[in-house]
């Protein structure tokens, strides 16, 4: 009330009525407070968003361990961490109680910047988990804390035996292919925060099956491949046939990553297009597709546990000679 005083917003009479106000609620919750009863871990399963569609009785299955190793439920004192980046950790994790905060640190010995906070009911670590990389931000309690560790073998468990394991495993790559184009959209910093969120929630899923494909965007189109390969056609690769070329060969390998139109394209080339190889799985702008054409047989399409298995992401960054 003060700083709105100070800011002009409010007429001093006006702050002083409304800081007595708040000071005597406060007062009062003080002297009673409310009794809140925290949700059970079979509530906080079904707050998932990618767990929404699955069975109730599946969800037990998983909290009783019958799918693989059982959860574990973890405490943590203030500053102590959940997930150190850099590590591999194979687990997805919900926050029970408490307050979480996201960390990142550009480089060793750089100085820590807090990224966001996390409350109850909060999943993460769920795009380090299904691509099998390193944790790419370090997540620490504000103060005591207690967090559900589910194990990334009895997830995959879930998603693979579940009676609705088609719309489990697409909701899963949706919740994924959001998170990572968040992660790789944030990194250039031209975006305010209220900005990146509208773009996120605009993007949509895409899979590529067993044939690998030729995408044409519009060129202001915003493009993040979560996991597979991918090349943008360019004037000195336009004749190649990218189903015959290896793995090493493809131009965009490392996920994830924005695929962006080369550099060299016409300001008047309204469109650009990409090949992505089969199994692979990006994100795109509502409507930004012009076409898509299936070429020829390549590999299956990756699911979850190919992902977790090293399947279909590949670490190689050369670029087709």
């Amino acid at each position: 009330m003060r700083h709105l005083q100070h800011e002009g917003v409010l007429e001093r009479p006006e702050a002083d009525r409304l800081s007595g106000q708040i000071d005597r609620s406060m007062e009062r919750l003080m002297r009673n407070p409310p009794l809140i009863t925290l949700p059970d871990n079979l509530s906080l399963l079904k707050r998932v968003a990618w767990l929404q569609d699955a069975p109730e009785e599946e969800l037990q299955e998983l909290l009783s361990g019958r799918l693989g190793p059982p959860l574990e439920e973890v405490t943590l004192e203030g500053g102590e961490s959940a997930i150190v980046q850099g590590s591999m950790v194979d687990a997805v994790f919900i926050l029970k109680r408490g307050t979480l905060l996201v960390v990142h640190q550009a480089q060793a010995g750089a100085r820590e910047y807090e990224v966001s906070t996390l409350l109850i009911g909060a999943a993460f670590n769920e795009l380090p988990s299904v691509l099998s990389t390193p944790a790419l931000y370090g997540v620490r309690a504000a103060g005591q804390a207690t967090v559900i560790k589910l194990p990334g073998q009895a997830i995959r468990a879930l998603v693979q035996k579940s009676a609705r394991a088609a719309q489990l495993e697409e909701a899963m790559w949706r919740s994924v292919g959001k998170a990572a184009a968040e992660l790789v959209l944030s990194r250039n910093g031209e975006l305010a925060k209220w900005q990146l969120e509208r773009l996120v929630k605009k993007l949509e899923p895409h899979s590529v099956g067993s044939t690998l494909v030729e995408v044409q965007f519009v060129k202001a189109a915003t493009v993040v491949l979560v996991s597979g390969s991918a090349s943008v056609m360019t004037a000195e690769n336009a004749m190649v046939d990218w189903t015959k070329q290896p793995a090493s060969r493809w131009g965009v390998t490392s996920t994830p990553q924005q695929v962006l139109p080369p550099r060299s394209a016409s300001s008047t080339t309204p469109f650009f297009t990409v090949f992505f190889a089969a199994g692979s799985r990006f994100v795109a702008e509502e409507d930004s597709i012009r076409s898509k054409q299936r070429l020829g047989a390549r590999t299956h399409k990756a699911s979850v546990a190919d992902i977790a298995g090293g399947a279909g992401v590949r670490k190689h960054s050369h670029r087709p000679r």
